[in-house]
């Protein structure tokens, strides 16, 4: 079970937009919340244009990390905060081990002071780190301060077929229990290229197209059922479905809105196959390009 949620923040309200999904996650599990500011020393030049010094950022972050911190656990979140020092992802991860994180909830990028926010980059080489699944929010360019804790009602879990994807299906259920929320297993198979076979006298036969588009759905269906079953044997809401598509990550995203999805959860590796590679890449641009939150974490470290 969820049981320590880590929320890396660089201090910016962008980075804050991560707190309520910890938030609601937290209030649904029972986790206790741990706050995180890697401090990034000034220059001299960043300390001249900020009419500041290095020990008053310091103590700026360490005061706005306790405030938030006392406001979460004010609120029915039992929050604590700290501020590190060292390269961020490194020193994230070394965090989230230190202190038993089981889930990190972070947005994908800040807007810190002087080039300094925790920008994709970084939360990009932390994915890479962890051994703990992560939730990425976008942040929205238009929200102001930190919205309302509001929790997953639907989970999208895309899978590729290979045993490293379906890693992430047992966090995802055991998130979806405690949450609450129904799930619905997703496979994307990219249809059958298109060929055709001519006869000498100009007579074209039929192509196999649609039919060998449709064996792959059906098995890609069968597969999905396979493992839905034992999940509705412990009383979730599971649905399947199968998208035909030439683009893993359109189908996601097309998937995700058009069904209400809140949380797409799939591994940051997998595999190539009959479904081609639905993650890595895809995973990034899935993060990159939809406005829904992903859950993710790399099955090779795991």
């Amino acid at each position: 079970m969820l049981h320590t949620i880590l929320v890396p923040l660089d201090c910016s309200e962008f980075s804050e937009q991560a707190l309520p999904t910890a938030m609601a996650v937290a209030r649904r599990t029972g986790a206790r919340v741990r706050l995180a500011c890697v401090h990034a020393m000034m220059s001299p030049e960043e300390a001249l244009l900020e009419g500041s010094s290095d020990g008053a950022r310091f103590g700026r972050e360490r005061e706005k990390l306790e405030r938030l911190a006392g406001e979460m656990t004010a609120g029915g979140v039992p929050t604590d905060s700290s501020v590190l020092d060292g390269p961020a992802a490194q020193t994230l991860a070394e965090h989230a081990a230190a202190c038993g994180a089981n889930l990190v909830v972070m947005t994908t990028h800040g807007h810190g002071p002087i080039a300094r926010a925790l920008l994709g980059s970084v939360s990009e080489q932390l994915v890479r780190l962890l051994r703990i699944p992560t939730i990425l929010v976008r942040p929205s360019e238009l929200s102001e301060g930190v919205a309302r804790p509001s929790a997953a009602r639907h989970l999208l879990v895309a899978l590729d077929g290979s045993p490293a994807a379906e890693t992430m299906l047992l966090t995802a259920a055991e998130l979806g229990e405690a949450m609450g929320a129904r799930l619905t297993l997703l496979q994307v198979v990219e249809p059958v290229a298109t060929f055709h076979m001519y006869a000498p006298d100009g007579v074209t036969y039929p192509d196999s197209e649609d039919e060998a588009t449709e064996q792959l759905r059906r098995l890609s269906h069968e597969y999905l059922e396979r493992l839905a079953d034992p999940l509705r044997r412990r009383g979730l809401a599971v649905a399947t479905r199968v998208a035909v598509h030439p683009d893993p990550t359109e189908a996601i995203l097309e998937v995700a809105r058009d069904h209400g999805c809140d949380l797409i959860a799939l591994e940051s590796r997998g595999r190539t196959g009959l479904t081609r590679l639905l993650l890595g890449s895809v995973a990034d641009a899935v993060t990159r390009d939809g406005a829904t939150p992903v859950l993710t974490h790399s099955a090779a470290t795991a």
